[in-house]
């Protein structure tokens, strides 16, 4: 096999990948999504920095353009940060999208760059069963692949009819079927909790998640804490309403302080207990 520059790995792999993501979307957005995903995981593998991502409107394609430099760094650098990225939109789509999008890199790729990858200790196939392990653990976690957020966030995906994004504020407006607005999402700080859930210790409660903390969100962990309430005793108690609490627990559920248990129950993470404990000087349950 002929040695491949480090910006030639990095270009096709990047490209495969938004292919194949963006048929599920526009390429616009994908392109977004990817960038996002490589700021994020610049912290670990600072090389990312030095990778552009654009869209050429003309020709319909993503292009990617390398830093000169990357190519000094050790392949083998390049090949550990292409993993990352790929685990992380393998387990984004999951189920049979997640199935389907395996077979298909696997196919566009190349093999010359399967066997590149594999000379890098990567193997695909084994890659494929640690992410179907990592989403049954996942789903067992949050009571099972059926479990519904409905009553959390007052709507499901089978609601939204379109979505619309906002290049300028990075945001993504979701509609219904009659042109109701249903949520506006952040995406570049959805993609990097997304990312840190990934690659962070589930245990470990950052400097950045601490500071997005304000004092409604801990009164209500501590409440769902000392004793079992409803929605109506935590509006009481802390004197806020119904559409302040909503906001808050999809907050808390962003931030894996808070996981379901059924349709319309919640119940506090080991993080989230954790960080009551040790934070907050609360006192543990005999």
């Amino acid at each position: 096999m002929n040695e491949m520059s480090n910006s030639v790995i990095m270009s096709h792999s990047l490209k495969i990948l938004i292919k194949l993501v963006s048929r599920k979307t526009s390429l616009n957005f994908t392109v977004m999504v990817l960038r996002a995903i490589l700021v994020t995981l610049n912290k670990k593998y600072d090389h990312l920095k030095m990778i552009t991502l654009r869209e050429d409107e003309f020709i319909g394609e993503a292009i990617v353009e390398c830093n000169p430099k990357i190519d000094t760094l050790k392949t083998d650098k390049i090949i550990k940060s292409l993993e990352a990225i790929i685990r992380v939109i393998w387990v984004d789509l999951g189920g049979k999208a997640g199935l389907f999008f395996a077979k298909e890199l696997q196919m566009r790729i190349g093999q010359e760059y399967i066997q590149l990858f594999a000379d890098h200790g990567i193997d695909f196939e084994v890659i494929q069963l640690e992410m179907s392990f990592l989403r049954r653990r996942e789903k067992s976690k949050k009571g099972g692949a059926d479990a519904k957020h409905e009553s959390v966030l007052g709507y499901t995906w089978d609601s939204v009819s379109k979505w619309k994004y906002d290049e300028k504020k990075k945001t993504c407006e979701l509609f219904d079927k009659f042109g109701n607005k249903l949520d506006t999402i952040n995406i570049n700080q959805i993609i990097e909790d997304h990312v840190r859930q990934l690659t962070e210790p589930e245990e470990t409660v950052s400097p950045d998640v601490k500071s997005q903390l304000n004092r409604n969100d801990i009164e209500i962990l501590k409440l769902l804490y000392s004793e079992d309430v409803d929605m109506e005793t935590v509006s009481v108690k802390l004197g806020i309403d119904e559409n302040q609490i909503m906001s808050t627990v999809q907050k808390l559920l962003r931030l894996d302080f808070l996981h379901h248990t059924s349709d319309d129950e919640v119940q506090l993470t080991d993080t989230a207990v954790d960080y009551l404990l040790n934070e907050e000087g609360m006192t543990k349950k005999a």
